[in-house]
């Protein structure tokens, strides 16, 4: 098996644009843009279903405003959409500690999902009680 393209989420061969999304020190803006759109994309759907998103984090500067970078934000917002359904049927597998069925057939998955200090101590308290 080969590389893996982490943007594309296909092997390195298969990758859209590895010019964009190379691993070299020059290119870690341009990736970074490109994860920043992808990231995007997936909050706003992550937020439209009820889900909790956590902060981008940063690995080095941003580019500065402008039409190249909305370029590459844009691009990784295109794979986003290429890539909902097979992330939406990853999600709704995930197993819920609570309920012991995957996350589509959970009766509560915003509260046992959650990353809530209030929501965790109380799933905590019916798991383990």
């Amino acid at each position: 098996m080969g590389k893996w393209c982490a943007i594309c989420e296909t092997c390195v061969e298969k990758c859209e644009k590895p010019e964009w999304h190379g691993t070299g020190k020059e290119m870690q803006a341009v990736r970074q843009e490109v994860v920043f759109g992808k990231w995007e994309e997936e909050r706003r759907v992550d937020l439209e279903k009820g889900r909790e998103v956590g902060e981008f984090k940063w690995r080095g500067e941003m580019m500065e405003a402008g039409e190249e970078r909305e370029k590459y934000r844009a691009h990784g917002r295109e794979i986003a959409v290429k890539r909902a359904e097979a992330r939406e049927e990853k999600i709704g597998k995930m197993k819920c500690d609570v309920c012991f069925v995957a996350r589509k057939e959970c009766v509560w998955p915003e509260v046992h999902f959650s990353s809530k200090a209030q929501w965790v101590a109380f799933c905590n308290e019916v798991c383990c009680a």
